[in-house]
């Protein structure tokens, strides 16, 4: 249990470094903030893919709003968001990406739970199959 947690703590903390240096590239090539929130999004998508726990893409969500403040909003390298059209940038990331990682994390355990009853079904057919093959075999030695 460990070992997986130790896993998918260095799968998140990967991917937000990825999706820092990304930032980063995007700022250099003169990019909107808004393509570096994007990718921040998307990150949160593959942490939330990546990982066996909604928390991780949760801490990644609120993680991404805070490494983007931080690095790429004036001022620069503060926690400071003075005006109401970062604030409000920032909620509706945040928002969105809680959301979009909910919605992963909920097509993740579907598909779990489809495999484990096909798993099942096919562990029934073949019983089946087996007593009806005992079955005719009885018939037949009489």
């Amino acid at each position: 249990m460990n070992h997986r947690k130790l896993a998918d703590s260095l799968k998140t903390l990967t991917v937000l470094a990825v999706t820092t240096a990304i930032g980063f590239l995007l700022e250099e090539l003169g990019l909107p903030q808004t393509n570096i929130i994007t990718v921040y999004i998307l990150g949160v998508l593959v942490i939330a893919a990546l990982t066996s726990s909604r928390w991780y893409s949760v801490t990644a969500s609120l993680a991404s709003i805070l490494l983007f403040n931080y690095i790429f909003t004036a001022p620069m390298f503060a926690f400071k968001a003075d005006d109401a059209a970062t604030q409000l940038t920032l909620l509706i990331t945040f928002l969105a990406a809680i959301l979009t990682s909910s919605y992963t994390v909920q097509i993740k355990e579907n598909a779990r739970r489809s495999q484990q009853n096909a798993y099942r079904t096919n562990v029934i057919l073949d019983t089946g199959k087996m007593l009806q093959r005992a079955g005719e075999a009885g018939r037949f030695s009489l």
